[in-house]
């Protein structure tokens, strides 16, 4: 499970949840809490984990806490179903952060680096593509709109963020 493995799990967390809608949705939310569970059960099973350190353990319990916090602001919200979408989102950052502690010193940043390098990259490239492609005989097959709901990611400003984030890490 060295850093091969592990870039590509960071590649692929990247690349399904930009093309998930830029994981903005709610069901993009489960299908990252079950890419970060199976990478976390298939570090413990394969490779035995590794026990946290207290800082790691500080991240991950004010992540758990701040997961709790979201979730138990149904209580005093103005939309109590909005505050109850919002809780798995904070949810995938905490098994994130799991899966990172999980994998300890096994696998190496610059793989992880690599691998969401990789995965913003191709996002960010598709999404422009789509929406700078020529429109051939007044709709181009590959692309359902050019506006703010463009494939993969809609928003404008989170391509952006994906290109900043690409441009940090290369």
């Amino acid at each position: 499970l060295g850093g091969p493995v592990g870039g590509a799990l960071a590649f692929a967390l990247t690349l399904g949840l930009a093309f998930d809608g830029g994981g903005y949705a709610p069901a993009s939310f489960d299908r990252g809490l079950v890419g970060v569970g199976a990478a976390a059960l298939l570090l413990v099973v394969l490779a035995g984990g590794s026990r946290p350190g207290r800082l790691s353990t500080a991240l991950l319990a004010g992540l758990a806490l701040l997961t709790a916090w979201t979730a138990l602001s149904w209580l005093w919200s103005d939309s109590p179903p909005i505050a109850l979408d919002e809780a798995p989102r904070v949810a995938v950052y905490l098994g994130a952060a799991g899966v990172v502690v999980l994998a300890g010193r096994r696998v190496s940043m610059s793989w992880l680096a690599g691998g969401i390098l990789a995965g913003a990259s191709l996002a960010v490239c598709w999404n422009l593509w789509l929406r700078l492609a020529p429109d051939w005989a007044g709709r181009s097959p590959l692309r359902s709109d050019i506006g703010q709901l463009a494939d993969p990611v809609g928003y404008a400003n989170s391509i952006a963020l994906l290109a900043a984030i690409a441009l940090v890490l290369s």
